[in-house]
């Protein structure tokens, strides 16, 4: 059905009522993230540590150059990462 009213396009100007609400959600996120502090300590350690729980991980939700499609990845990956694992 199309009436021709209402732009509904990813380039159309927001309402105001819509770019209210999305102004203020985003002031009040950020409003409580200013006083989060991180109790990580940036050093080699967790560095480290973090780097080897994301090289076991990855391979779960971006897959590995030539390796087969699991029904995991099949039910998880965007289009476009497959794509990109493809290109």
């Amino acid at each position: 059905m199309k009436l021709g009213f209402l732009s509904l396009a990813t380039t159309a100007k927001p309402f105001p009522f819509e770019a209210f609400l999305a102004s203020t959600a985003l002031h009040a996120s950020i409003g409580k993230a200013k006083d989060v502090t991180d109790k990580l300590l940036v050093n080699d350690e967790n560095l480290f540590a973090g780097a080897k729980l994301y090289r076991v991980t990855a391979p779960y939700g971006h897959g590995l150059p030539g390796a087969a499609e699991d029904a995991h990845r099949r039910g998880h990956v965007s289009e476009g990462a497959a794509a990109s694992r493809e290109g």
